[in-house]
Formats: structure tokens, C-alpha cells, sequence
């Protein structure tokens, strides 16, 4: 056998004897591959700076899609919390945040001998470069809490603890402010200050903020909706690659679907025919992106994997040049010697130059028609055999319920075609070429198949 598309396989199969010799080599093949660049015109050409783009090594740098805009709330969120003006829903207009005064001279702790109005000021800018919860994380730990030391109430009072506040330093030391001049340095109020301290967790963070999440928003996908989209993408008849099916798990949906946005519209289709909302395109575009491996084309691995390396490989080493040398005298030699048994078929009438292999998986039915889609698919093999002397064509055909595509099948439908061949009784040897797939015919199997006939 020989393989035309992977690595060749060289058995030649004297029916009248009863022994076989073979040799392998490596994985090749024969491929020639174009590459088209497509016409720009004069003034885009202007426009594009072509030393920049190689030096950065990017193509497309400003995306295929435009920046999104940040809707109205999110930017008066981002305002809020960097302490700038900003407009709230009602249309109040919030001032910008700014550091107060701080304590008078009379304050008993003197805070103002302890920090500069410019160390004030840069304390005020680092804290609003902080998020929400960092923020309450920085009052948690510059707020200390303790229970109060002394009374200075006679009768019962309110006051059950005592704080401490302090203000970092250049150096990472704490300075022990007042309250006050905590907070007008940070411009926040009281409010704030025993919120934070009334909620953190049992490592003495703050917690998460759970607003918006007491009720569920109207715009939010139902359960429902979810699991019965996942059910129709699951019921759609997506099949394995042909060539890498061994290599990847990834599924390919017919040629009919065409695209995800045709996709789309068959689930809303679907929607209306069984009384129920579709989703958004954008949360069923996540849904079969993101939790499913499904593709629309016919992947393109049916490539010599070393030629694709050396064509795209620009740097190549010494050793690599010479592995690529040996590479291309195999190549042609291998399709010199198809030429020849093919020139040998037409000229002896005793040897047969056959090539085969398995076709893609055929869904049926088919058609281009999205009526087809409704229809429950039924998945059909193709093992084809092709002459090259006489041009004779030998389709061996099965559903998915009377076999699988390995190697048993494909061993037994050889063993049928030697079979076939040998009832001719004028062909004496057959030249037999096949691909790469070890899964099917580049296998001990094939090769105990072809000794248990020729015994």
C-alpha cells in the first residue's frame, strides 16, 4: 500500500504467490499549496504604516470590532468612586469630593503638627485610586475598636467602645489621629465609618457588596430559557471531523447551517413553534461558544504536518534543512512511484494500481434547503475504491446501525475487494494506496487482513 496523502505504506500484494514483503517509511505528502494576497488599493496603502505594524507584530492593532461605549451608569459609577462630579439617576448633581479642613489647634492628640497638608493631600489621592471594597478595607484596618477603658458618666452610658483612628505614613508607619481629622482628610462621613465597621467578615475584611442582588433583574435569561436552548443545541446533528477526529473532539454541523447567526434563527424558529421567549443572540452566541466544541467547516488537517512546519518556519536550522531535504526526496519519490505503477497497470494487464479511502460522514438526508434541518439525520459511510487503469469506481456503503468506521470494517471491506479482484483471476498483483489514518488502514490490522487472504 502507499499513501498518497500521509506517510506511505508500500505493500505489494502477489495474489499467486502466497507471501508478501513490506516496507514502511515515514509519514509524507504530496501537497502544493497558494497562497493568495488580496488587491488593496493606492490610498489604503497610504494610510497603513507598515514599518510600524512589523515592528509591533500585530495585524489589525485597532480590532475588528468597535470599543464599546460605557453606558451612563457605569461611568457615573467609575466618577463616584474616584471622588469626581458626577450626575446620580434623579439628575442631582453630586460635587466632586475634596479634603476638608483639618482639626483646630485646640484638638488635645495636636493631629495638625503630626501631618503636612501636602501628606494629607497625597494620602486624599491614593484613596480614591482605590476600589469600593478597598476603601472599606483601608478603614477596617486604620480603625481600631476596643472596649471602653473608662466611664465618664456616672450613670448608664450609651458609649460601649472606644476607637482608635490612625493615618498611614510615607514610611508605613501609623499615626493615631481624632475622628475628625480622619475624616476630613478622606472627605467620607460618619455614616460610612459605622457601615464598614458593622460589616466585615471573620478575617476582618470587608464584605462583598450585595446590591442588586435581593431582586432578579428583568432583563436576566430564566432558567427555563437556558436549559431549553442547551437541549436544542444538543439536538443539532453534529458529527466528528474526518481527518483529526482522532486528535480533537470537536464537532462540525452539515454544510446547510452555513453560520451561527442562521443558527440563531432556527432557534427562534424553534421558539415560536413551541410557544416560548428566545434568548438574546448575544447570551445564545456565549452559550454555544463557550460551553460547546462546534464548528461549521470541514476542518483542514489532511496536511503533511512537516511541510506545514518548514513553510511556516522562517528560521531554519542546519539540521532541520537536511531533515527537510530528506523530506522532499521522499515525497517524490513516492509520487514517482504512483506515476510508475500507474504507467505499469496500463501496460501489464496482470497488475492493478488501486487507490481507497473513507469519504467524510454522510448526513442524510441533504440539501441546502433548512427543511432538511427538521428532518432526523442518519449517518451514512462511504469506502471508495477508484482503478487507474480500467477507471472503475467501487462504492461499499453502511448506516451508522450496521457498523462503525474502524479498522474491522475497513479491514473486512478490503478483504471483500481482494476477494472481488482474485475472481477476475488475469490480475496477479495489486499496487494499493491509502492515506494517513491509523485508525483505519495504517494499522497491524490491515496488514494481518492482507497475509490471512494471500495464505
Amino acid at each position: 500500500m502507499y499513501d498518497l496523502e500521509g506517510s506511505p505504506i508500500v505493500v505489494d500484494v502477489d495474489i499467486t504467490n502466497a507471501g508478501a514483503q513490506g516496507t514502511f517509511s515515514p509519514l509524507t505528502e504530496i501537497t502544493n499549496t497558494t497562497k493568495q494576497i488580496p488587491s488593496t488599493s493606492n490610498e489604503m496603502i497610504a494610510t497603513v504604516d507598515i514599518t510600524s505594524l512589523k515592528t509591533i507584530g500585530i495585524v489589525g492593532i485597532e480590532g475588528r470590532s468597535k470599543a464599546k461605549k460605557l453606558s451612563q451608569k457605569k461611568t457615573n459609577k467609575i466618577l463616584r468612586n474616584s471622588g469626581k462630579l458626577y450626575t446620580s439617576s434623579t439628575g442631582k448633581v453630586i460635587p466632586e469630593r475634596n479634603m476638608k479642613v483639618g482639626c483646630e489647634e485646640t484638638c488635645y492628640k495636636k493631629c495638625y503638627t503630626k501631618f503636612s497638608d501636602l501628606e494629607r493631600a497625597n494620602i486624599f489621592a491614593e484613596y480614591y485610586k482605590l476600589s469600593y471594597i478597598q476603601k472599606k478595607d483601608f478603614v477596617l484596618k486604620h480603625v481600631e475598636k476596643k472596649d471602653k477603658q473608662r466611664s465618664t458618666v456616672v450613670n448608664n452610658s450609651r458609649r460601649k467602645f472606644t476607637r482608635t483612628y490612625y493615618l498611614p505614613k510615607e514610611n508605613g508607619d501609623r499615626v493615631v489621629v481624632c475622628r475628625h481629622f480622619f475624616v476630613s482628610t478622606l472627605d467620607i462621613k460618619p455614616k460610612f465609618l459605622r457601615y464598614t465597621e458593622n460589616n466585615f467578615n471573620t478575617i476582618n475584611c470587608a464584605k462583598d457588596d450585595k446590591r442588586g442582588s435581593a431582586t432578579t433583574p428583568k432583563n436576566r435569561t430564566s432558567p427555563r430559557s437556558l436549559k431549553m436552548a442547551r437541549i436544542w443545541i444538543e439536538s443539532l446533528p453534529a458529527v466528528f471531523g474526518h481527518y483529526c477526529r482522532n486528535s480533537t473532539q470537536k464537532k462540525y454541523l452539515p454544510e446547510n447551517f452555513e453560520n451561527l447567526a442562521n443558527v440563531y434563527r432556527l432557534y427562534t424558529v424553534h421558539c415560536k413553534e413551541n410557544n416560548y421567549v428566545p434568548m438574546s443572540k448575544y447570551i445564545f452566541n456565549n452559550i454555544f461558544r463557550k460551553e460547546y466544541n462546534i464548528g461549521f467547516h470541514t476542518p483542514k488537517k489532511d496536511k503533511c504536518t512537516v511541510c506545514i512546519k518548514f513553510e511556516s518556519s522562517t528560521d531554519l536550522s542546519e539540521e532541520d534543512i537536511i531533515h527537510k531535504t530528506e523530506h522532499d526526496v521522499e515525497k517524490n519519490g513516492i509520487l514517482a512511484n504512483y506515476a510508475a505503477d500507474q504507467h505499469r497497470s496500463n501496460t501489464e494487464k496482470t497488475f492493478l494500481t488501486t487507490s481507497f479511502d473513507l469519504q467524510k460522514v454522510l448526513n442524510v438526508p441533504h440539501g441546502k434547503s433548512m427543511l432538511f434541518y427538521y428532518a432526523k439525520k442518519y449517518a451514512v459511510y462511504n469506502l471508495t475504491f477508484y482503478e487507474s487503469f480500467t477507471r472503475n469506481g467501487l462504492c461499499y456503503m453502511w448506516g451508522e446501525c450496521d457498523g462503525k468506521r474502524g479498522s474491522n470494517e475497513i479491514c473486512s471491506i478490503m478483504f471483500k475487494y481482494l476477494t472481488l479482484v482474485d475472481e477476475i483471476k488475469t490480475i496477479k498483483e495489486v499496487a494499493l494506496y491509502c492515506d494517513n489514518c491509523a485508525g483505519q488502514q495504517k494499522n497491524r490490522a490491515m496488514i494481518l487482513t492482507i497475509m490471512y487472504f494471500l495464505e
